[in-house]
């Protein structure tokens, strides 16, 4: 269903200061107008029914959101698998790219990577708040039920030590024990998927995924780009388990 996000700096106030692009967005976008009513959520999944006054939202807590929705195209209501994104840094606006299609499918967390072969080390605070921009939109777009946070980089190594769930890397198996996606995915609840950058994984970070329980998994596919890598594999993994 299609709320409206609120800032992450709201802290459960009844009156909202509307910045300028959420003033664009509600009045020239969706073309609310003073005393409409809709759904507001916070960062933290509570839902609020808002009404518009000029630059600012009333807001009053509710346990009904779908009374009023932004729209009432229906959506699908039923749990998502939990599934973690780790995607290793890319160059350029690959990233925004990433994290936009990725907030879409309903995951539960992205978190960004370094690995032997990413060129890029580090998102400066520009880049983060821009990317904090792209989810809470991408949210709004899509209808997602949670904005999932986006965690500070880490590196391969901390991120595999800390990964739960079912673990996925593309990358064929260096122990010659690749499997399918589906063969992997059977049954889970809960799963961490490793994406490459534009060079991929080296053989020492395979070898060391699966040394620690880790599932290398080749897709039935052509070669994919590192942007497109991971929303490829959700949509499949989401097809088949939700």
């Amino acid at each position: 269903m299609r709320v409206f996000i609120l800032d992450k700096a709201f802290s459960g106030e009844t009156i909202y200061i509307l910045r300028k692009r959420e003033i664009n967005y509600l009045k020239n976008v969706l073309r609310l107008k003073n005393d409409d009513l809709f759904t507001a959520q916070d960062i933290k999944g509570n839902y609020y029914q808002a009404k518009l006054q000029e630059s600012t939202l009333t807001l009053c807590q509710t346990d009904n959101p779908e009374s009023t929705l932004l729209d009432h195209f229906s959506g699908f209501k039923g749990e998502f698998v939990k599934i973690t994104v780790y995607q290793a840094l890319c160059k350029g606006k690959k990233n925004e790219q990433i994290v936009r299609a990725l907030t879409e499918t309903g995951i539960t967390k992205i978190c960004f990577i370094t690995s032997q072969f990413t060129q890029e080390q580090e998102l400066n605070e520009h880049d983060i708040l821009r990317l904090e921009t792209i989810i809470k939109e991408a949210v709004q777009q899509s209808g997602a039920k949670t904005v999932p946070p986006l965690t500070p980089v880490t590196s391969f190594k901390q991120a595999l030590s800390t990964a739960t769930g079912c673990k996925i890397m593309l990358h064929q198996s260096l122990l010659e024990n690749s499997k399918t996606l589906f063969e992997v995915i059977k049954g889970q609840t809960e799963i961490s998927l490793f994406i490459g950058s534009e060079g991929g994984f080296s053989d020492e970070e395979c070898l060391a995924f699966e040394n620690e329980g880790g599932n290398a998994v080749l897709l039935k596919t052509n070669i994919l780009r590192a942007e497109n890598a991971g929303l490829y594999t959700v949509g499949a993994i989401q097809t088949f388990l939700n």
